[in-house]
């Protein structure tokens, strides 16, 4: 197959959940004898080595005839049979897909990275205007889904829960273009050492925002505890947005926070090789990739019950604990008692760390292969 993989930003390995995965699967259908070729509209990090990639000329008018012709030149020079394009949010980017999708005969791919409710979560007005905020977010949302359920052949979201609320929200426009594929395990089992030694230390891995991450939570929830834990420390390691994490240290300071590191943004892996549990205060994700690292390492997590896709990764609550949203003092209760149980946090690594293998780049892989060949099939 001759497949072109479309982001706003250039896919790299280095960050940016949509842009690492897109990469390695590039990379996984490209070594099962595949042909890919990427597309941006900018660069942000350098594009991953190894494949041909083209950055729209037009960045301020997206259906601008420069960008249609680049593409149409461009894909068509590399015979590109199906047009995956992994930012499915842009409403003229999707657009623009779909006229030169049109005018080469290829199928044209949507995938979704986050959960299709996210609209609910997001809060940057005043309280009195959270209603009117939500419903002009979901608005904005629902008329970009059934936008791509449209000018789409296809639709894959991250997790199979996600598809009856995707197909509630939008309706017939979406019957028979819904699939799921997770994202894939972000290391090389092979990688991993088959036995490591866990620390009493709780972790936490990503980027600093008010809007999704909510790390501010995680202090609260650790001020209420470390007092009952003294051999227990919390790692933040992350960073992204400077004038939050002075608001976070500064948060640490005033409640008087012991035994918390800011590490910065790291390697999370001699971090997984150590730590006993992965917190994660997130409103929403997708399938959060840090969530199969951790159970990779054998880290066991907890999170907020916020999200479908949480129950899929966790086996329903088998492989982590998961904590009605958005209370901090259930989820401290929660955390205090999966401290002390050191027998069961290490039967769930254990279990945690052979369910990852579900999630391995080969099985995903194999599943996007399968799907693209019946797709081109029809």
């Amino acid at each position: 197959m001759n497949i072109a993989f479309v982001n706003w930003w250039t896919f790299n390995t280095v960050m940016g959940g949509i842009e690492a995965v897109g990469a390695r699967v590039a990379g996984a259908l490209t070594a099962r004898g595949h042909h890919v070729c990427l597309a941006a509209v900018e660069e942000g990090y350098p594009s991953v080595e190894g494949f041909e990639n083209l950055l729209l000329p037009d960045k301020q008018r997206i259906r601008s005839r420069a960008n249609f012709d680049a593409l149409v030149e461009y894909l068509g020079a590399h015979g590109v049979e199906v047009i995956v394009c992994h930012n499915a949010y842009r409403r003229r980017l999707a657009l623009l897909l779909a006229e030169v999708a049109d005018r080469l005969g290829a199928r044209l791919v949507f995938e979704i990275h986050t959960d299709p409710t996210m609209y609910k979560f997001k809060r940057r007005t005043p309280p009195f205007l959270h209603r009117a905020e939500y419903l002009f977010r979901r608005h904005k949302a629902l008329r970009q889904w059934r936008l791509i359920s449209r000018v789409g052949d296809a639709i894959v979201l991250l997790s199979p829960s996600y598809v009856p609320i995707f197909r509630d929200l939008v309706g017939a426009a979406s019957e028979g273009k819904l699939i799921s594929i997770s994202n894939p395990n972000t290391y090389d089992p092979t990688d991993i050492p088959a036995h490591l030694s866990k620390g009493k230390m709780l972790l936490y891995v990503g980027r600093f925002d008010y809007g999704q991450k909510r790390t501010d939570r995680l202090l609260d929830v650790w001020g209420m505890i470390q007092d009952r834990f003294p051999d227990w420390s919390l790692y933040i390691v992350g960073g992204g947005n400077e004038r939050v994490e002075r608001d976070l240290r500064r948060r640490a300071e005033t409640l008087r926070l012991e035994r918390i590191h800011f590490e910065g943004v790291r390697s999370p892996q001699p971090y997984l090789s150590r730590a006993g549990i992965l917190v994660s205060s997130s409103s929403y994700e997708g399938l959060p990739l840090v969530i199969l690292e951790a159970l990779q390492y054998g880290v066991v997590p907890i999170a907020f019950d916020s999200y479908a896709a949480l129950r899929d990764v966790t086996d329903g609550g088998r492989l982590g604990v998961m904590v009605p949203p958005f209370d901090l003092r259930a989820y401290a209760g929660s955390l205090s008692r999966l401290m002390e149980d050191d027998a069961g946090r290490a039967e769930m690594s254990q279990a945690g760390r052979e369910w990852s293998h579900r999630y391995d780049m080969d099985e995903i892989a194999g599943e996007w292969e399968c799907f693209l060949t019946q797709l081109l099939s029809k």
